[in-house]
């Protein structure tokens, strides 16, 4: 498939995983604040909400690029910069094996290796594919530009509103 060269543009919308019924907000090239920002108007002011964006501002961000989050039950991967290189995909790669992890925690399913292994490759392939533009609605579970509702269906590819 043709790229569209989305690398190095702002990238924020949420990944569902739907077999496991979870979503990740997932976000590139953009600060911890703006994504912060662009959470806040999707997740709205609710209680959890309120106690996750706080958890999240607070975060002391890693050293490298690329970070996975987490807080109850929402979860975010995000890249400050992300221009498709190697060493970018490698570490989205890390960050999935993070998230299926906290995911498999959460979910009783960490003693199932292979289906940990699957996981992992299927969250990695629909965040590759936001990322690099190649994704389409019928070849990945779900992705849904992140807009009103944090539960919004839109059928559409990964068109993404500038913020």
């Amino acid at each position: 498939m043709k790229c569209d060269k989305r690398h190095g543009k702002k990238v924020f919308g949420i990944v569902r995983l739907t077999i496991f019924g979870q979503d990740f907000l997932l976000a590139a090239n953009m600060t911890q604040g703006k994504i912060a920002e662009a959470w806040e108007k999707i997740k709205g002011t609710g209680e959890d909400s309120k106690k996750a964006l706080a958890a999240f501002r607070d975060y002391e961000l890693p050293p490298n690029n690329g970070y996975m989050f987490h807080h109850e039950t929402l979860a975010v991967i995000a890249f400050e910069t992300f221009h498709g290189s190697w060493k970018d995909y490698d570490t989205l790669l890390h960050e999935c094996v993070h998230a299926i992890r906290w995911l498999a925690k959460r979910s009783k399913f960490e003693d199932e290796e292979e289906l940990n292994a699957y996981a992992t490759e299927h969250l990695f392939r629909l965040c590759r594919r936001v990322l690099d533009g190649t994704g389409t609605y019928n070849e990945i579970d779900m992705i849904i530009p992140a807009k009103k509702s944090w539960k919004c269906l839109i059928r559409k590819p990964t068109i993404l509103k500038k913020l």
